[in-house]
């Protein structure tokens, strides 16, 4: 039989586990999004963009 203690750590951990992929989440999200297009952006669809735009970046730091 396994002892309470360990189930009550190993449930500890998933839920840090758990919390600490819902919090870093929206920034993979972000990020991801900062290197569409901005058809893309409207379109939606897929987490990964098709085409990896670096020039949204040069458009906000005005170079």
């Amino acid at each position: 039989m396994i002892p309470l203690r360990s189930i009550l750590v190993t449930a500890k951990y998933m839920f840090l586990c758990l919390s600490g992929l819902v919090t870093l989440m929206p920034i993979f999200y972000v990020l991801l999004s900062s290197v569409k297009t901005n058809q893309e952006l409207i379109s939606g669809g897929d987490l990964l963009p098709k085409v990896w735009t670096f020039s949204n970046y040069k458009d906000v730091w005005g170079n």
